[in-house]
């Protein structure tokens, strides 16, 4: 079997499941980067051999590539800003960067269409995963619990009034195309107390106001801060429900990193944190996940990971996915935060005696060793 891997060669996500092709020694794999993918410079006939399973990776962390797919994808906008693209971990242009990244991807999907292969995720569901808004339809149309959504909100004004409308005092805002927590806000009122939580850094100086995302979480009480920060990541598409709180151990609140393969709930990782974003490259850290398991039951968590696969069942034509399930504080309520095409970076954690990846090969080879494709 021959993996042929589409991402940055750069990149330890790329790097580590390259390592676990060559320990089988059955396997052969090739690389094509997204840099050489968008300045047209790929052959592909040179990198697919009979059998061939492709492996769509990450373009992240790479800024020559994020500025080549928000070129590929701006419309709107007469020239893209070299200097804000320069700035470390300015947020901007997301939208016109998940335009490229679609039209990219379609056009990838043209260009293998020639081809048999198999794929660990098709295009189409990495371009849904890709959209809060659309995953969180598509659960919801499988009657997958999910928080409950807002909708049509574009303003502070408004997102005010319908959280007042519906009775609902803590919202979670969230860019419908991020990764990693970028510009997402968990928003609280009480009365007049407002009160936002997120990663991003607000930098307002004499009248320009800057973006970008932090590893650190701030919390704003200031309204004016709070409405220049909301307002700005309205402008584009959002993913806005309703703020569940989380199941708490030890003082720290928590949810769970569930990765899926081959329709199999696997790896999984508590993810805790002294505030509702439980990222663990903001500073939080792997909970332990038995002694989580006891607290909550292990008739619950058994729960957990029958929704985890639930949710594969809409992704039929993918291998893995990473899947951020929480149980509510009173232990009631099992609800999907989110889908993640790339949420399989889980290093060192290890299942059935297989850390991520290495199950990920198994399960191809399991899955498509007998097919002949080119």
């Amino acid at each position: 079997m021959h993996f042929l891997v589409i991402g940055n060669p750069e990149n330890r996500r790329l790097h580590s499941f390259i390592v676990e092709v060559d320990a089988l020694k059955e396997c052969s794999h090739s690389v094509i980067s997204y840099i050489d993918l968008l300045d047209d410079k790929v052959k592909l006939d040179n990198y697919i051999r009979p059998n061939t399973v492709v492996k769509i990776d990450s373009p992240g962390e790479n800024q020559t590539v994020r500025k080549k797919l928000i070129e590929y994808g701006k419309i709107n906008i007469q020239h893209i800003n070299n200097a804000f693209l320069s700035e470390f971990g300015r947020i901007c242009y997301q939208d016109e960067w998940y335009r490229g990244f679609f039209s990219f991807l379609l056009d990838l999907k043209d260009k293998f269409s020639p081809f048999k292969l198999h794929f660990m995720n098709s295009i189409d569901s990495i371009l849904i995963m890709f959209d809060k808004v659309e995953t969180k339809k598509l659960l919801n149309q499988n009657k997958i619990l999910t928080p409950i959504a807002l909708d049509n909100i574009y303003n502070y004004t408004e997102l005010r009034n319908q959280m007042f409308n519906k009775k609902i005092h803590n919202v979670f805002i969230k860019p419908a195309h991020s990764s990693s927590a970028s510009g997402v806000i968990a928003f609280r009122t009480q009365g007049s107390f407002v009160k936002a939580i997120s990663s991003v850094e607000l930098i307002s100086d004499q009248g320009d106001v800057r973006f970008y995302n932090s590893l650190k979480v701030r919390t704003y009480t200031d309204e004016k801060s709070i409405i220049t920060l909301i307002n700005n990541f309205l402008l584009g598409k959002v993913s806005l429900e309703q703020w569940i709180p989380k199941a708490s151990f030890k003082g720290l609140s928590f949810d769970f990193r569930v990765v899926v393969i081959n329709g199999k709930a696997r790896h999984i990782v508590a993810r805790t944190s002294k505030s509702p974003i439980t990222n663990l490259h903001l500073g939080n850290a792997r909970g332990n996940l038995s002694e989580i398991v006891t607290h909550i039951s292990n008739e619950r968590f058994e729960s957990i990971k029958a929704v985890a696969e639930n949710v594969a069942k809409c992704f039929p034509d993918c291998l893995y996915l990473g899947i951020d399930v929480l149980i509510s504080a009173n232990l009631r309520h099992i609800m999907v935060l989110e889908v993640n095409a790339f949420g399989d970076l889980l290093p060192n954690l290890i299942d059935d005696g297989e850390t991520v990846y290495e199950a990920q090969i198994k399960a191809s080879i399991q899955k498509w060793s007998k097919h002949e494709t080119i």
